[in-house]
Formats: C-alpha cells, sequence, structure tokens
C-alpha cells in the first residue's frame, strides 16, 4: 500500500499561483491559464500525494541556497517547487512558476530572498 501525504499550499505558492494566471492570460488567453491551473492540481494530487521523492531535488532553488526544495516539472513551461515534511507525511508546496520566468527576481518579488 502507498503512503499518502498531504498536501499543504503556502501563501506564497497561492501569490505564484496567481501570478502566473495573469501572466498566461495576459500572454494567451484565459482558457489557456485556466487548462495550466487544472493541470497544475491534477500532477500535485496524483503525484506529490503519493511519490513526493519521485521528483529531484532543485539545482536552481539549490544554487541560491534553498537546499531542501524539489520540483515538479508539470508540462513544458510550468514548475512546482516544494519541500517534504517527512514528520507530518505533508508536502509543502512553496512556488509554482513558468521555467522562463526570472527565478531570483521571483524569489525577490515574494520575499524569499533577502
Amino acid at each position: 500500500m502507498t503512503s499518502r501525504y498531504n498536501i499543504k499550499v503556502t501563501p506564497v505558492f497561492k501569490l505564484c499561483l496567481e501570478k502566473l494566471a495573469t501572466f498566461l492570460t495576459r500572454k494567451f488567453s484565459h482558457s489557456v491559464a485556466t487548462e495550466t491551473r487544472q493541470a497544475i492540481k491534477e500532477k500535485i494530487s496524483t503525484q506529490l500525494s503519493t511519490q513526493p521523492y519521485a521528483a529531484p531535488r532543485s539545482e536552481r532553488l539549490t544554487e541560491l541556497g534553498l537546499t531542501e526544495y524539489r520540483q515538479l516539472l508539470i508540462d513544458k513551461h510550468n514548475v512546482v517547487f516544494f519541500r517534504v515534511d517527512e514528520s507530518n507525511s505533508t508536502v509543502i508546496l512553496l512556488l509554482v512558476i513558468d521555467s522562463r520566468q526570472d527565478l531570483k527576481k521571483l524569489l525577490f518579488e515574494v520575499n524569499l530572498l533577502a
């Protein structure tokens, strides 16, 4: 039997998801933004809730000194960053970004880097 992890959505993740939806709506269309949000939710519920360690550690965040985070590729351009709290069987969602975004700039915008 596969153990299940609870999913915790942080305020920063929610903010990043809204920023991503706004970007996609402006750049493409509302339907693209809606489809992307749905794909993100689906992949989180099917993959992270059962196999969070299947996702690799994030090299991009490690380079910035954030070493405990993993990344889940949603599709060609979208990535979810998260960490696993094994003691509580919880996956904590940190960020969702379009991989073409400047990660360092986004982290400054959401106050995760000083």
